[in-house]
């Protein structure tokens, strides 16, 4: 029995620990830990930081700009472009997991649903559907067209667009900090309390 999963892909370690680098020169202060989905704010995204001597730091616009450029796509390895296995049918393992993203526009949505998060199993073929079926979780069949909009590294790799090689000249030219601050993947203070707010009233109204 193989399982695999739904990727929006793998940023380039040499870039993450420059990242990390970056961050203990802005703060003069050393990572000890650091979450890309802690889950202490629910199922969403957000990056967490624990500095020496336990400080954290999470949703301030220095901890959310490697999200932005995870998003972005700048940083993703170059085999994350062309993967093969961003495809419907013929997928290699018998299961494929994944989080339901989109689940809160289809009728599988529940109001737990922002704290817990919900799975997307796909059976893929007789053995998946047989271990699947004899799980003891709670299940509820779903169609592909609620489950594509937002996944949709479930039928195509991660995509690209522009210069990628430029960036990567910025990088080693004036570092990663620099770069993120000239394409605003680091936000500018205004911007940041502007996006931080609306994030706010969305999750209090429930969207």
């Amino acid at each position: 029995m193989t399982a695999d999963i739904i990727c929006h892909g793998v940023p380039s370690p040499g870039v993450f620990r420059g990242w990390i680098a970056e961050l203990e020169r802005a703060r003069d202060a050393r990572v000890v830990r650091y979450e890309h989905r802690p889950k202490t704010a629910g199922w969403g995204h957000f990056e967490r930081v624990t500095w020496e001597g336990g400080r954290t730091e999470q949703g301030t616009r220095f901890s959310e700009t490697w999200k932005r450029l995870f998003y972005g796509n700048r940083m993703l390895r170059t085999s994350c472009y062309r993967c093969p296995y961003t495809v419907v049918e013929g997928r290699p393992g018998n299961l494929t997991i994944a989080d339901f993203w989109g689940v809160e526009a289809t009728q599988h949505a529940r109001d737990d649903d922002a704290a817990l998060g919900v799975s997307l199993v796909l059976a893929n073929g007789p053995a998946g559907l047989r271990v699947l079926s004899g799980l003891d979780i709670d299940l509820e069949p779903a169609t592909m067209d609620e489950a594509l909009p937002r996944n949709p590294m479930l039928q195509r790799p991660s995509t690209y667009e522009g210069d990628r090689d430029a960036s990567w000249r910025e990088l080693y030219g004036d570092g990663l900090l620099a770069m993120t601050r000239r394409e605003r993947y680091l936000a500018s203070p205004a911007r940041f309390l502007v996006s931080h707010a609306k994030r706010t009233a969305k999750r209090i109204l429930g969207r």
